[in-house]
């Protein structure tokens, strides 16, 4: 039987269905009642585990919509004005995961529908969507290069060779060869490039999968996947989204589930009431960074030290925790996890909630946010990955 919170999220996701498909909010606020690609996408693989048609067939018209709206060179669209046709590739920069998320999203559809008649349209846009994606390694060595702000942290800090976006670019491989059904020879050796590149503790010695010698050789050892680096070094921050893909895509190891595990318990737990920061540590005004990120905004500044991507503690992420833990068999926990997002989303499924105060942020009705609520209850009481599988 569906609990309070999983019905109030089906609705959420019923009101933003138009028919283009999904709506990240309903709410008119910084471009937010339109179609973005990564959070269309989360609602369709929602939809395909709520075996609710309605939404199924959102799920379908969102892919079909983000292929007719595919920029010249391949690349997804980051959002789209259904109504007037308005079409952002990005702001300040353009959006690298839009389109990993849209072969992911292809991928994940066909697996669960067998619509093959939907998939043979959609092939030409995912032949130029894994195009685009294998010429943003620029030089030809596995990994993409994302420029500052080039995905779903679009006003924090950060680019170069981007975790979450790795980690995207190899699932995306996944669906893209079940799709074609044919081989894609680089996918193992993105996969050793991960694995040696950003798990650094402890660091590999002599592995010609070392992407760059000298800045490896000074990254710090840290206990959990390393966000990114750059030629100019390392960054430590840990990057929840990241680590927790890694874990549900099946990446890590059972040894490295174990040690981001025990680093989990010791910061996100009661002191974030069981809800995962974007980022960690809160980065201040007294931090070398501080300037670059008060900078860095489209409509207003809202990083502010616990706040939306400065710490600010994201319901949608913490979803992708409960799938994993139960991926590994710990219910109990996950369930845990679980009750505290169904706390945090109540009936207003805010954005996030401040890190400092537990206080609601950004806005409200967000769909992906019901999304990774659907998707963890349903994988909770499924016991089992129900998206996302090898198989």
């Amino acid at each position: 039987m569906a609990n309070s919170a999983y019905t109030a999220a089906i609705q959420l996701l019923h009101e933003v269905v138009i028919p283009a498909g999904f709506m990240a909010s309903v709410t008119d606020r910084d471009n937010y009642r339109r179609l973005w690609a990564r959070d269309s996408v989360l609602a369709g693989l929602a939809a395909l585990v709520s075996e609710d048609a309605t939404l199924i067939l959102a799920s379908r018209n969102s892919l079909l919509t983000l292929a007719k709206y595919q920029g010249a060179a391949g690349q997804i669209a980051s959002n789209i004005e259904t109504t007037s046709g308005k079409v952002s590739y990005g702001g300040s920069a353009g959006r690298v995961d839009a389109t990993l998320w849209f072969i992911i999203g292809c991928g994940q559809y066909y697996q669960q529908t067998h619509d093959s008649t939907t998939i043979e349209q959609l092939k030409p846009a995912l032949r130029k969507a894994m195009a685009v994606a294998q010429a943003w390694e620029f030089n030809d060595r596995g990994l993409l290069y994302v420029p500052d702000t080039g995905d779903w942290a679009d006003e924090y800090t950060r680019g170069g060779y981007v975790l979450y976006d790795q980690l995207l670019y190899w699932r995306a491989q996944q669906d893209y060869i079940k799709i074609m059904d044919q081989p894609l020879p680089t996918i193992e050796r993105l996969r050793n490039l991960i694995q040696i590149n950003y798990w650094l503790a402890p660091k590999a010695t002599n592995s010609s999968y070392i992407y760059h010698q000298a800045v490896y050789n000074l990254a710090p050892t840290i206990p959990y996947w390393a966000e990114s680096f750059s030629p100019f070094g390392y960054r430590s921050q840990f990057d929840s989204w990241a680590n927790l893909l890694a874990g549900v895509f099946g990446l890590a190891t059972q040894s490295q589930s174990n040690t981001v595990d025990k680093f989990i318990a010791e910061h996100f737990t009661e002191q974030t009431h069981y809800i995962f920061p974007a980022f960690y540590p809160v980065i201040t005004p007294s931090d070398p960074s501080w300037t670059a990120l008060k900078q860095s905004y489209s409509f207003d500044f809202k990083n502010k030290p616990h706040y939306y991507h400065n710490g600010g503690l994201w319901p949608m992420i913490t979803g992708w925790y409960v799938i994993d833990l139960v991926r590994r068999g710990q219910t109990a926990l996950a369930k845990k996890y679980l009750d505290a997002i169904a706390q945090a989303n109540g009936d207003t499924f805010y954005e996030y909630l401040t890190g400092d105060a537990y206080q609601p942020g950004g806005t409200v009705k967000l769909a992906w946010n019901a999304a990774l609520y659907i998707l963890a209850e349903r994988t909770l009481q499924a016991g089992k990955l129900l998206i996302l599988t090898d198989t």
